[in-house]
């Protein structure tokens, strides 16, 4: 499947917006918006609960922090067995909690209410299919829009992620945080007047972006999502390559990210269009082993004879045709 090209359609985003695309290609290859990365529920625009959803399923390793050190913190020793992880020593947390240290006292508690809410979605799934009819389809497309399938396929991830009760071991990496104090120390050295009160604040926003900055690669490794992005153009102004023949598109190349391993078939039209594509291994989940599988190192090197074929095609074409008129070899 080769993607169409949607160029203008972003283009037209990044003007109204004046700022540069960010955003993911659905496996299906549909284009989904990402500039508004944090947001709950909602309407229309502003709707995106799948950032949300990364940060309360996802469990993280606070970095020299000990189970004893945590005893000190007044906490229900029965809050601290529960989430204590075998094999680390230093303290794991089971989602982002905003009020509390803990969101849950028991992993069984924890799981419950991720397949309470994977269960939720499925059914708003299933009454959107039964009640749309071709008069009346909107019921679907509200009820189970691209970032609640977006949402869905994430949960599963966690589920399987979470199944034989070794998080870090099935997704084959270990999500690591500073300490509190770490963060503190940092701030009174780029600050000299500093307020204790203020650490709170910080490490919630500091905790927040280290965490999302997991989020892209599990989109792209694990779920098959390939991620669009691109540095801001120099100046102000977000100049329209097509039109202004002055404008250095290869200064400021978007980016996509992928898993996929024909690359050159999926975005034969955007690599036409001097857009640079990066390949990430895939993590393939294993039903026997619990266990998302990194693919044959094998992989990283072997194309495809149709691969082959199109890569050159498409530096024949490159090199050919002025960017204006590559459109008409799109396929």
């Amino acid at each position: 499947m080769t993607i169409e090209f949607k160029e203008e359609q972003i283009f037209k985003r990044e003007q109204r917006q004046r700022e540069t695309y960010i955003g993911y290609f659905a496996p299906d290859g549909k284009l989904i918006d990402y500039n508004i990365l944090l947001c709950g529920e909602g309407h229309g625009d502003w709707a995106n609960p799948v950032s949300w959803a990364f940060l309360s399923w996802i469990s993280y390793i606070i970095k020299d922090t000990s189970i004893e050190e945590l005893k000190k913190w007044k906490i229900d020793n029965n809050i601290i067995i529960n989430n204590q992880y075998l094999g680390i020593d230093e303290l794991v947390k089971r989602g982002y909690g905003i009020d509390y240290d803990f969101n849950y006292e028991t992993i069984e508690q924890f799981l419950e209410t991720l397949n309470d809410r994977i269960t939720h979605i499925e059914d708003l799934y299933n009454a959107a299919k039964k009640y749309s009819t071709d008069e009346f389809v909107y019921n679907y497309d509200y009820f189970v829009d691209d970032y609640k399938k977006f949402e869905y396929k994430l949960l599963l991830f966690f589920r399987n992620a979470y199944k034989n009760g070794k998080f870090f071991e099935s997704i084959q990496r270990k999500i690591t945080i500073e300490n509190p104090k770490v963060v503190q120390n940092r701030l009174k050295q780029l600050y000299s007047e500093y307020h204790y009160m203020e650490i709170e604040q910080v490490y919630r926003e500091y905790l927040i972006r280290e965490l999302l900055s997991y989020f892209k690669d599990i989109c792209v490794q694990y779920l098959g999502y390939d991620s669009i992005e691109r540095f801001k153009p120099d100046g102000s102004k977000i100049k329209n390559p097509y039109e202004d023949y002055e404008f250095n598109f290869l200064a400021n190349p978007r980016v996509i990210t992928s898993s996929y391993l024909n690359i050159n078939e999926r975005y034969y039209n955007y690599l036409l269009m001097n857009w640079e594509v990066h390949r990430l291994p895939r993590y393939n989940y294993n039903e026997k082993t619990g266990i998302y599988e990194k693919e044959s190192t094998f992989l990283n090197y072997y194309q495809s004879e149709n691969e082959q074929k199109l890569e050159q095609e498409i530096e024949s074409i490159k090199r050919l045709v002025p960017i204006k008129e590559r459109y008409k070899y799109f396929r």
